[in-house]
């Protein structure tokens, strides 16, 4: 049995993947925003699951609220074999910050190299920690810019920084994997693929024709059940034992981007997300 941490557990993607685990006889840490509507999608696997699932609250745009989860989980865990950062955010119709850090980067990127670092102790007593990054397609699009990293100083467009910040997500897995060789711990990260889930239309970012495309696509697309399997995959799948700094697909490893396999490029990620956290750290009382 394995001990996994999933964040943005309680729906979409996240929510298939940790029933997938439970399914599994593995132990899950499932870590979620506070959300109200939530509640009974946990009570039910509470009792469905008795013994097997820990909950715990996080609000991943916040460092400090991440830093104290990381707290916590020193705390009540001797090790850690998995950690699945799951959770996503789509931009809204115009730029939100937290802690001047515009929000979809802090949880995009921001939040998964916090965890990966901040874990890596509990990652590495097991000898084959793993941590999967959920990354998308979209990286593939991506138009970034090095002097504008969070996506703000040019006209707001949601789906450019999205993208933009599964590229810089995709980065962040290849330098993660480079750093953490010797420590017996690998980084991968996956495209789940085309979901019918709300993430993209329940924020209000993209524009009405493109929200009313989405609605008509949507049927079409795969269930969050068929889109986490590449989850459960990298998650506990012997065959990967050793893998590292790789892109999946459809249970299959894949190209990324050209730009991505830049490692120039992924150690400048790594080294701002480096700058935001100590920036961050000087801010905390």
């Amino acid at each position: 049995m394995l001990t996994i941490l999933v964040t943005g557990g309680a729906s979409g993607i996240g929510l298939a993947t940790v029933n997938g685990l439970l399914k599994g006889k593995h132990s899950v840490i499932l870590v979620d925003q506070y959300n109200p509507d939530h509640q009974p999608v946990l009570e039910d696997l509470f009792r469905r699951y008795p013994g097997q699932v820990s909950h715990y609250t996080c609000d991943l745009q916040k460092q400090a609220s991440v830093a104290e989860l990381i707290d916590h989980l020193r705390m009540n865990f001797t090790c850690l074999d998995v950690l699945i950062n799951n959770a996503g955010r789509f931009p809204k119709a115009e730029a939100e910050f937290c802690d001047d850090v515009e929000t979809t980067f802090a949880v995009n990127v921001m939040a998964p190299y916090l965890l990966s670092v901040g874990l890596m102790t509990l990652l590495s007593k097991t000898g084959r920690g793993r941590i999967i990054n959920v990354s998308s397609i979209g990286e593939r699009y991506a138009r970034s810019d090095w002097s504008d990293i969070q996506s703000v100083k040019m006209p707001w467009n949601a789906n450019r920084v999205y993208n933009n910040s599964k590229f810089y997500l995709t980065l962040l897995t290849y330098a993660l994997a480079e750093r953490f060789k010797g420590r017996k711990i690998t980084v991968n990260c996956l495209h789940p693929g085309p979901t019918a889930t709300n993430l993209v239309q329940s924020t209000g970012g993209l524009s009405w024709p493109m929200r009313i495309l989405f609605g008509l696509v949507k049927p079409f697309r795969q269930t969050p059940e068929h889109a986490a399997r590449t989850s459960l995959f990298l998650a506990t799948d012997p065959s990967v034992d050793g893998l590292t700094g790789c892109y999946f697909s459809k249970c299959h490893r894949e190209n990324s981007s050209v730009p991505s396999q830049d490692p120039v490029a992924q150690q400048r990620i790594l080294a701002y997300c480096e700058l935001l956290r100590t920036k961050s750290s000087q801010r905390l009382p």
